[in-house]
C-alpha cells in the first residue's frame, strides 16, 4: 500500500524506501506491544502536500503507559525518529498515535540543488 502511494506522489526511491522502513517499524510496534491479549486494529494514513509527506499510524490497544508483554530491542521509535524529519508519539483517549512528517525530497536531494 505505502509503496503504490508513494509512486503516485513521485517520491524519489531512497526517499520512498526511508518512509516504507519507518512505516514497517510503527506498523510492527502495533502488532508487538499494542494488543498483548488479542489481535486489534490498526490505522495508517498518508496525507500529501507538495512539501511533504505526512504519515499517521494509530491504534488502539493498550498504550505506552504498559509495559510492553514483548519488549524488544528498543530501536523501533530511534529508527522511525531518525528516518523521518520529524516525528511524534502520543496516547490519548485511549488512541495511540505514532505521526511521522517527510520532506518529499530527502536531504542528500536537497542539498545537492
Amino acid at each position: 500500500m505505502v509503496t503504490r502511494v508513494l509512486g503516485r506522489l513521485d517520491v524519489s526511491t531512497a526517499r520512498s524506501g526511508d518512509i516504507q522502513l519507518a512505516v514497517t517499524e510503527a506498523c510492527a510496534n502495533v502488532v508487538r506491544h499494542a494488543y498483548p491479549d488479542a489481535s486489534g486494529d490498526v490505522l495508517c494514513e498518508c496525507e500529501a502536500t507538495e512539501d511533504e509527506v505526512v504519515i499517521r499510524v494509530s491504534d488502539w490497544g493498550v498504550g505506552w503507559d504498559r509495559p510492553s508483554a514483548q519488549p524488544g530491542l528498543g530501536l523501533g521509535i530511534p529508527l522511525i525518529e531518525r528516518l523521518s524529519d520529524h516525528a511524534t508519539h502520543s496516547h490519548s483517549h485511549g488512541i495511540t498515535l505514532v505521526e511521522m512528517r517527510f520532506a518529499r525530497r530527502g536531504a542528500a536531494q536537497s542539498a545537492a540543488t
